[in-house]
């Protein structure tokens, strides 16, 4: 239970209103990250979802690294591995969509864009 309220005390909402370009930067995040950082510097949402973005590229190379140096398990890992970076691409576009700063599970607490 007290996950749970964790995960409620984290997660914002953002207004419909005016942010339908941070939005779109928001989304545009999960494929390439650094875009939000460019063309929105003020904006903390599509900065959030660019960090987010970039958790995601990393974690990405990591399992496709470690998939291809273990070729005894590289039928097992990568699969499930570029699964994951699928469903994490899924999961944080639909939190841009619904306007929620919403870490990502696993791999949502790396802030290594110090962006809060």
């Amino acid at each position: 239970m007290d996950n749970q309220n964790e995960t409620m005390a984290t997660e914002q909402v953002v207004s419909s209103s005016g942010f339908d370009s941070d939005k779109t930067l928001g989304i545009i995040a999960y494929f390439v990250f650094f875009i939000p950082f460019i063309f929105s510097k003020k904006s903390n949402f599509a900065r959030f979802h660019g960090n987010q973005g970039l958790n995601v590229l990393l974690f990405s190379v990591a399992v496709n690294v470690v998939g291809t140096f273990m070729f005894l398990l590289s039928w097992l890992i990568l699969p499930i591995g570029n699964l994951m970076v699928f469903v994490f691409i899924i999961i944080g576009i639909i939190n841009v969509s619904q306007g929620r700063t919403q870490k990502l599970p696993l791999i949502g607490e790396w802030n290594l864009l110090g962006v809060e």
